[in-house]
């Protein structure tokens, strides 16, 4: 299992099936994926989670490849190329860092995203607009 964060654009999705948890440091977008001797779903200790995953609609779910285009997407969206900016959209209340980080979980009925505070979000949430306000881009 590799344990380096590398950049987005060098994650092997083919192997989706052995991908349990997708890390995403949206500062820069570099990943951490540990890559799974199985293709079972992620091990959640958390029970709320799992309450809160069985009543979510599915909406809330992404294929490997949703999440594939959904990072290429917010870090095209977010400026491309570049050491650090703070990701968050217009008109959206959040926790100053809420965006930080992007978890993908694999469960049985796909990929979740989790963020700050373990709030899911899902697909309809990444369509609004960045907030070039705060994004600050080097």
């Amino acid at each position: 299992m590799d344990n380096d964060w590398i950049s987005h654009k060098d994650v092997d999705y083919s192997r989706g099936g052995y991908i349990k948890d997708i890390h995403v440091d949206t500062r820069d977008f570099s990943c951490f994926v540990p890559i799974s001797e199985d293709t079972e779903e992620y091990d959640f200790s958390d029970f709320s989670l799992i309450q809160k995953i069985k009543e979510l609609t599915p909406d809330y779910f992404y294929t490997i490849e949703e999440v594939k285009e959904l990072i290429q997407d917010l870090f095209e969206r977010s400026g491309g190329e570049g050491t650090w900016r703070c990701l968050s959209f217009t008109g959206k209340i959040t926790c100053g860092w809420e965006l930080k980080y992007l978890r993908f979980y694999k469960t049985r009925n796909g990929f979740v995203c989790l963020c700050k505070e373990k709030r899911f979000k899902n697909k309809w949430y990444w369509t609004n607009e960045i907030n070039k306000d705060v994004l600050e881009k080097h």
